[in-house]
């Protein structure tokens, strides 16, 4: 077995049996930047790089995951045309525990 497969075995549960890959790399996307956030831009930008993505699918992935509580969305304190999106409490604690249990 990966050494990863356990830490994504469990996000995908999570997610449900039917989850695109699109939404787990979102989810370790937003992991990485911990509870600061990130531009709908730079995520956008981030995933594409690691699988390719149209700005429409973007969009509409941050929508599910804001549905399913992992993700929210805000406007930046500094310029309100910024929108930002981070991990919900929930989603930090579960990707959190994942990764305790994934062997190093």
């Amino acid at each position: 077995m990966h050494p990863q497969q356990p830490f994504l075995l469990g996000i995908c549960e999570a997610l449900g049996p039917d989850a695109p890959l699109r939404r787990v790399v979102f989810l370790m996307v937003l992991w990485q930047v911990e509870e600061h956030g990130i531009s709908a831009g730079e995520l956008e930008r981030r995933v594409d790089a690691a699988i390719g993505t149209a700005q429409s699918t973007t969009s509409r992935t941050i929508r599910v995951l804001v549905r399913a509580g992992l993700v929210e969305c805000y406007l930046c304190s500094r310029d309100r045309r910024i929108r930002l999106i981070r991990l919900t409490g929930v989603a930090r604690v579960l990707l959190r525990s994942l990764a305790e249990r994934r062997p190093v």
